[in-house]
């Protein structure tokens, strides 16, 4: 069982004000027998939970929870049980990948708001409640989740427009800019996404990756918001954009030569190196 499981087992049953270690204990021996384990970010093929919106009688698309996870949730808030998640005897298995896997950026945000939804008992979960669940779900599902340094062919993205190196994917959006979204620097960036002009028209590979994934460029990106110093932000966002494509394109060569019989492996592992030191 991950950690992140064990954690909240582990705060819920101190704020539960639990007499024993029971709930650390079933959630570290896993689900019983019958119940696979979560894949994490693997896709798997499996029947799958989903929520209904109360509202259209309807599946919130792009979410799906696997019985595992779901099992989780059960034991950690029992007052939710069997009124948030639904799976039809009928639904057939698919091919997915579980929204709540402990890689997920939003597992944590998940997890509390469940456990302000668990606050309340059974009978005493108000409509409007569950509905701003049911809408924070859905919000978070029609989110394109970050691809972090994989070039993408799409040219869609948030950026600002004295700044289009320094794009942005909406996982990145919502979680960096959206909170300070009225303050100097990130309230230029757009709002919807938008076409990116080409920047590298004779590059050797095609494509655009988010930029404000890493730690370090999100530190950057508030430091600058915080002094509203928009040429520090420029400067750093620009050195990495510059840095990250040559350094893709001579990893790209490096695979090109290992193709022909020419070892690069010490140069793949000192490109890799210096772009993990600046990423």
């Amino acid at each position: 069982m991950s950690f992140p499981w064990l954690r909240i087992a582990w705060l819920q049953s101190i704020r539960q004000d639990r007499k024993d270690l029971t709930l650390v204990w079933q959630i570290a021996n896993g689900p019983p027998a019958g119940t696979k384990p979560c894949a994490g970010t693997k896709i798997d093929l499996r029947r799958w939970y989903h929520l209904t919106d109360p509202r259209t009688k309807k599946p919130v698309d792009n979410f799906d929870i696997c019985s595992a996870c779901v099992r989780n949730i059960d034991l950690i808030f029992p007052t939710l049980q069997f009124c948030v998640f639904d799976r039809p005897q009928e639904k057939k298995e698919q091919e997915k990948i579980c929204n709540l896997n402990t890689n997920s950026r939003h597992f944590l945000p998940m997890l509390n708001e469940l456990e302000r939804l668990a606050d309340r008992s059974k009978e005493t979960i108000r409509h409007r409640d569950f509905q701003e669940f049911v809408d924070f779900v859905r919000r978070i599902s029609r989110t394109r989740h970050c691809a972090k340094d994989t070039l993408l062919a799409t040219q869609s993205w948030h950026y600002i427009s004295d700044l289009p190196e320094l794009t942005i994917c909406e996982e990145c959006y919502e979680e960096v800019v959206w909170p300070v979204r009225d303050r100097p620097i990130a309230r230029d960036v757009s709002k919807t996404l938008k076409l990116v002009p080409t920047l590298r028209k004779n590059s050797l590979l095609r494509g655009t990756s988010c930029q404000l994934y890493s730690d370090r460029m999100r530190r950057i990106f508030h430091d600058a918001v915080s002094r509203n110093d928009f040429e520090s932000l420029k400067s750093a966002a620009r050195y990495r954009y510059n840095m990250e494509h040559r350094l893709q394109e001579m990893h790209k060569l490096y695979e090109m030569d290992l193709q022909a019989g020419i070892d690069r492996r010490v140069e793949m592992e000192k490109n890799i190196s210096i772009w993990k030191s600046i990423e």
